[in-house]
């Protein structure tokens, strides 16, 4: 079966351009730490913008407002992945990679696209009646209706993840993010649409994506001549759909069932304190991600280089998330209070709960980077498997004791599934899992003490002090936090590739600096 596509003048040359990867490989390095320092940059910002969305949004919604969209999103959400059946992660992975790949890769995504739309809708009035709450209903309907469109960007922006084009990639998110938080906020103020606030946003955000990465990203669908590859690359994406599916589906598992036992208002505590858990992963682990992992499937025939690249960008996450995790647990009620103003204490309460596990929780999200760029997103699934259970168990568990039981019980698992998720993940990859632990222990090790010091000597201060003691004890924890890492990195060498890299990385700008000084 082929598909027939308008033809455009010159079209197959630009579309060669888009899919050349071949001119990466003499610079991997320096592209890699570039895409890094991009990353980073790109995502304080995003998660300044996030943080600020977050607090003008809970200032103007109330909490049921966001337990209808939490309800409507776990359905939404949870069918649209499979909108795109891991096809992206497999453009990115595959070391060579044609026209006729991509189109069908394309094809396959836009029809999902379509397909999952329709279900969606179909599982509207099931959803409603599961939740017993009918505006469930149109709300998971208007979600529905970005699906294709997002389904339709996929190839654009994994050829510009592949092509290592950091910036016009972070630009597109980073605007599209903005605007529709501005829809959101400005909709939320001068109306009282409510929750039609987030669906607008979610709309806004979707339409914008597939806009500009079709703008930044000039490859465009051909006729399919040979689906080959097509199949393979199916396979792959088969696979991480599978881990994804799981894996999604113990995220939202919490949220069905705080929703279905507690209703609206109790999930939409529990559901901002989750968003707010969230913010430090999907801000570091995602941007880092897109620029390790084209990097390391690049290196697979090198296995020592795979290995080095893999445990830098390893520490480098966990410096980064550790830290960040250290502020939240030392800060958890006080912060909460900060950003989403009164009335919203109980999800301070949730938070300060689900915090604990955030000392885990990014470093674990980068065994991801060792399924994808080794091809091994079979093994990926299986973990899933395994773990799911373990998810569900604990979700139950906590559940009698309301949000805050859940939240008690998800940090406990995320505790005891990290030495066995590390395991399995090294198992089948070029290095030992006591190589991961000898970089991951000592940084954790110091945010855990960070957080501790002052949670013990100024938590009663700071929670009676206001913004004044929130930025007073987060700027001491970073402080301390950022001494203990100093040492760890400058005596131990373990962590001595991880300094090179960094040292070429700030350098030139370093260099800069200085000579804007003596002009």
């Amino acid at each position: 079966m082929s598909v027939e596509l308008d033809e455009v003048p010159d079209r197959d040359a630009i579309n060669q351009e888009a899919l050349a990867t071949d001119h990466l490989m003499a610079d991997l390095g320096k592209r890699t730490r570039r895409g890094g320092a991009i990353a980073i940059g790109a995502q304080v910002t995003r998660l300044a913008i996030q943080f600020a969305t977050l607090a003008i949004l809970a200032r103007l919604l109330l909490p049921d407002d966001f337990g209808v969209i939490a309800m409507a999103a776990a359905i939404t959400a949870f069918v649209a992945m499979f909108s795109e059946l891991g096809l992206a992660a497999a453009t990115v992975q595959r070391t060579e990679i044609d026209q006729d790949t991509v189109s069908g890769l394309f094809l396959i995504n836009l029809g999902m696209g379509l397909a999952v739309m329709l279900a969606v809708i179909a599982l509207a009035p099931l959803a409603a009646w599961f939740f017993d709450d009918p505006r469930v209903l149109n709300v998971i309907i208007a979600m529905a209706l970005p699906v294709p469109l997002l389904a339709a960007s996929r190839q654009h922006a994994a050829l510009l993840q592949r092509g290592m084009r950091w910036a016009a990639l972070e630009v597109t998110t980073i605007v599209a993010q903005a605007v529709a938080a501005l829809v959101a906020i400005g909709i939320a103020w001068q109306t009282d649409l409510g929750y039609w606030a987030l669906v607008a946003q979610s709309w806004t955000a979707g339409l914008l994506t597939f806009g500009l990465l079709w703008l930044a990203c000039p490859w465009r669908p051909s006729r399919v001549r040979d689906w080959s590859q097509v199949r393979g690359a199916l396979a792959f994406g088969l696979h991480l759909t599978g881990f994804q599916f799981l894996n999604y589906f113990h995220r939202q598992f919490d949220d069905l069932l705080v929703g279905h036992r507690w209703g609206s208002i109790e999930l939409g505590f529990y559901n901002r304190a989750y968003m707010l858990l969230l913010l430090p992963t999907h801000v570091i682990n995602g941007p880092i991600g897109s620029a390790v992992i084209p990097a390391l499937s690049r290196m697979q025939d090198d296995p020592a280089r795979w290995r080095r690249t893999f445990l830098d960008a390893l520490g480098l996450i966990t410096i980064i998330g550790v830290g960040i995790s250290a502020v939240f647990t030392a800060t958890a009620e006080p912060l909460v209070a900060f950003i989403f103003g009164p009335g919203w204490e109980k999800s301070g309460e949730i938070f300060a709960l689900l915090s604990l596990s955030l000392f885990v929780a990014a470093p674990m999200n980068s065994v991801g980077w060792i399924y994808v760029s080794l091809g091994e997103t079979r093994r990926m699934m299986q973990w899933a498997l395994l773990t799911t259970p373990v998810w569900i168990g604990a979700f139950l568990l906590g559940l009698p004791y309301g949000a805050k039981g859940v939240a008690a019980t998800y940090s406990v698992a995320v505790w005891c599934l990290a030495l066995p998720c590390f395991a399995y993940a090294a198992a089948k990859a070029p290095l030992r899992l006591r190589e991961m632990t000898a970089v991951l222990v000592p940084l954790i090790a110091s945010g855990i003490v960070a957080s501790a010091a002052i949670w013990w000597t100024m938590g009663d201060w700071i929670a009676a002090q206001g913004p004044i003691g929130l930025f007073a004890g987060g700027a001491a924890c970073a402080a301390i936090y950022g001494v203990l890492v100093a040492l760890l990195v400058a005596w131990l060498d373990r962590y001595s590739s991880l300094k090179q890299r960094m040292l070429a990385l700030i350098t030139p700008y370093t260099t800069r600096l200085r000579r804007s000084r003596t002009l």
